[in-house]
């Protein structure tokens, strides 16, 4: 009998490629970062980028119908990625990538690294990679006691273990603060 030991073969499990440690504005670089954005051309996706923590893939795949200007909602249901010299559609990272994010209302990749790059550089901040807009919009609700669960859905990671994971090293610092808000509870209910 023969039989094709290749039909029951499993792959071998990828190995990650090194992962790159985000880097995070302050919210004091952030603002200067967008008020030297103010009036670009690209300042949209630049705002959008900050106060959303979208993948640029996903900005750029962004359509007019994604958005939901009375329920003030941004749709994420596709990417575009760059293949070659030929742009393709994509349904997401991950499983969790197609989600819905809430807004405070008010094409091309490498001109939007250029474009970004210039205006970090006009702004005088510390120089950091497009990318790392997503590391600062997490880095800041997480410094600022938004749940890691909210988080973790505005960035569309799988699992919230994921993002508490990734965003880690802020989390010792929030301890005393947590210890201090936890006395200031404990002494106004004692009063």
């Amino acid at each position: 009998m023969n039989r094709n030991v290749a039909e029951v073969a499993r792959a071998p499990k990828q190995r990650g490629t090194q992962r790159v440690e985000g880097t995070a504005w302050t919210d004091s670089e952030l603002r200067a970062f967008l008020r030297a954005a103010a009036g670009h051309r690209y300042f949209p996706i630049l705002w959008l980028a900050a106060n959303t923590g979208m993948r640029r893939n996903e900005l750029i795949g962004l359509k007019w119908t994604d958005i939901d200007f009375t329920r003030q909602r941004l749709a994420l249901n596709r990417g575009l990625v760059a293949v070659g010299y030929e742009v393709h559609e994509t349904r997401g990272k991950t499983k969790t990538a197609r989600r819905n994010i809430a807004l405070d209302l008010v094409n091309d990749t490498t001109v939007v690294d250029v474009c970004f790059n210039r205006i970090v550089r006009r702004s005088n901040v510390p120089r950091v990679r497009f990318h790392d807009l997503r590391h600062t919009h997490a880095s800041l609700l997480i410094a600022d006691g938004v749940p890691i669960k909210v988080v973790s859905e505005r960035l569309g990671h799988a699992h919230p273990s994921f993002t508490m994971h990734t965003y880690q090293h802020l989390l010792p610092g929030m301890s005393s603060a947590a210890a201090e808000r936890f006395a200031t509870l404990v002494a106004d209910a004692s009063r």
